[in-house]
């Protein structure tokens, strides 16, 4: 990847993050936890906070072989790459902790998974983080309109059956609800008509196609019943 692609990274030292207070067992652990969090965890413009992989072995309580497996079965979504660094998302990390803690292990490395589940999400919820995400959203809602309208005037055709253009409106293919990081970015939006959209029996709405993958899946099959 060319170096003006990489994602906008910035340390997590630049947080104010209120750590909980460990049991008196697990302090010397805790505070190398507190230490690994703060230098290891990045977040995004937007706030969106991510755990670089080799802070995986001390935050799973586990050896390198089992960090890797971890972080190899994660989904594409939930990896980032910046140049050599690998990255995942908080709350990937955060499942596999939880997961642990359900499991029948030693009782001071259960407790030590705890603390590590609530320091990262001391990181997480990082008041800086929170600014981050209201800005964010009062970005998205001050822009869609714009972004609506755009996409509206270079439409040609309906998206998904081809046909000229008839009181049309903007679907998102993953929903905001869903995904609000994706409301403003155009790929995720198709211009439909009102009947392929929200009134006719199979409206994307009526059929509740509510992903990006499911629209496309959608758009081969009524491709196909065309042909």
């Amino acid at each position: 990847m060319d170096e003006k692609d990489l994602p906008i990274l910035h340390s997590a030292k630049k947080l104010t993050i209120t750590f909980p207070e460990p049991l008196e067992e697990i302090k010397g652990e805790a505070n190398a936890t507190k230490d690994i969090v703060t230098k290891k965890c990045a977040y995004t413009p937007d706030g969106r906070l991510f755990v670089n992989r080799k802070a995986f072995s001390d935050l799973l309580v586990t050896d390198a072989k089992g960090a890797r497996r971890v972080y190899n079965d994660l989904d594409d979504d939930d990896k980032l790459e910046n140049g050599s660094e690998e990255y995942a998302t908080v709350e990937s990390v955060q499942k596999e902790i939880s997961k642990r803690v359900q499991e029948p292990r030693d009782t001071l490395v259960r407790e030590r998974l705890k603390y590590n589940e609530e320091a990262l999400k001391s990181a997480r919820d990082a008041p800086e983080l929170e600014k981050k995400r209201e800005i964010a959203e009062s970005k998205i809602r001050k822009e869609l309109p714009a972004v609506k309208r755009k996409k509206l005037k270079a439409a040609k055709v309906d998206e998904l059956t081809g046909a000229p253009l008839n009181a049309p409106e903007v679907h998102h293919k993953d929903r905001v609800a869903d995904n609000p990081r994706r409301a403003l970015d155009e790929s995720n939006l198709a211009v439909l008509n009102k009947e392929t959209h929200r009134t006719g029996e199979d409206s994307v709405h009526k059929k509740n196609i509510e992903t990006e993958e499911e629209f496309e899946k959608y758009k081969e099959e009524l491709t196909r019943r065309s042909t």
